[in-house]
C-alpha cells in the first residue's frame, strides 16, 4: 500500500513538475513574441511613411503574428496612398502647361489640358479621401474586430496604434494626412488658377495669338488681366516641387505677355 501512495505521489511531483516547466514556457514564449513584435512596431515607427517601404515579413506567431500582419498590411495600404498622391504631383508636367506649344496646339479650348488638370484632380481628392477615411479610429479598430482575437490582443493592438506618441502611429499618422491636406489643398488652388487661365483663353480666342515664345493681345486690358492670371499661377507654383515659373514672367511691353 505504501509502495502504491509513493508511487502516486511520484506521478503526481512528476506531473507538477512538467506542469510548471510547461508554464514556464509558454510565459517565456509569450514575453519573447511580445517581445518580438514590439521591436517590429519599433522599426515601424522610425519609418517615414511617404517615402520609405514597409518590411510585410511576419516574424511572430500565433495572436501576435495576426496583430503584426494586421498592423503591417494597414501601414502598408496608408504609405501606398500616400506616395500614390506625391507621385501623381511629381509626375505631371507643370512646365510645360503654358508653352508656346500648348497654346497654338491645344488651344484656344485647351481641351487635353483641362483634362490632364481633371485627371490630377481627381486623382489627388480620391487619395486625399482614402488616406482621411483609413486614419479614422473606426477604420482601423475595424481591421483588427473581425480577427476573432481575444480582448488583451485586441488592448495591445489598440495601444500600438493609439497609445503615447512615442509609441504609437496615432500621431504620424494624423501628421502625414495633415501634410497631405495642406498639400492638396495649395494644388487644387493652383489647378483652379490653370483652370481658369485657359477659361480666359477661349473666351478671347478671337484677341490673341502667339508668335515665337511671346502671346499678343488686341488690347492692352486683356494683357494685363492675362499677367494678373499667370502671376497668380507663379506665385501658387512656388508651394509645388516640379513646377517651374522661369519662363512664364511678366511682359508689359505693348500688349503681349511671354508664356
Amino acid at each position: 500500500m505504501k509502495k502504491i501512495i509513493k508511487g502516486i505521489l511520484i506521478t503526481i511531483g512528476v506531473l507538477f513538475i512538467l506542469f510548471c516547466v510547461f508554464v514556464g514556457y509558454v510565459i517565456i514564449d509569450i514575453n519573447k513574441q511580445e517581445e518580438l513584435l514590439s521591436n517590429e512596431v519599433n522599426e515601424l515607427l522610425t519609418l517615414d511613411l511617404i517615402k520609405d517601404d514597409v518590411n510585410t515579413v511576419i516574424v511572430t506567431r500565433d495572436e501576435y503574428a495576426v496583430i503584426e500582419k494586421t498592423m503591417k498590411n494597414y501601414l502598408k495600404d496608408y504609405s501606398d496612398n500616400c506616395k500614390e498622391f506625391i507621385r501623381s504631383i511629381d509626375e505631371f508636367d507643370f512646365e510645360n502647361m503654358f508653352t508656346a506649344n500648348t497654346f497654338l496646339n491645344d488651344g484656344p479650348d485647351f481641351v487635353e489640358s483641362k483634362g490632364r488638370l481633371s485627371q490630377l484632380k481627381d486623382t489627388l481628392n480620391k487619395n486625399l479621401d482614402n488616406l482621411m477615411e483609413m486614419s479614422s479610429e473606426e477604420y482601423i479598430m475595424g481591421l483588427i474586430n473581425n480577427k476573432d482575437l481575444d480582448d488583451y490582443s485586441v488592448d495591445l493592438y489598440r495601444q500600438y496604434m493609439f497609445g503615447d506618441s512615442v509609441n504609437s502611429f496615432n500621431d504620424t499618422i494624423s501628421s502625414d494626412v495633415q501634410e497631405m491636406k495642406e498639400i492638396g489643398k495649395d494644388v487644387n488652388l493652383f489647378l483652379d488658377d490653370c483652370y481658369a487661365m485657359y477659361d480666359f483663353m477661349s473666351k478671347n480666342r478671337s484677341y490673341w495669338y502667339v508668335d515665337g515664345n511671346i502671346v499678343y493681345f488686341s488690347t492692352d486690358r486683356l494683357v494685363n488681366e492675362y499677367n494678373a492670371l499667370l502671376n497668380k499661377i507663379i506665385m501658387d507654383s512656388n508651394n509645388l516641387t516640379d513646377y517651374d515659373g522661369e519662363n512664364s514672367q511678366k511682359d508689359t511691353n505693348g500688349n503681349a505677355g511671354s508664356v
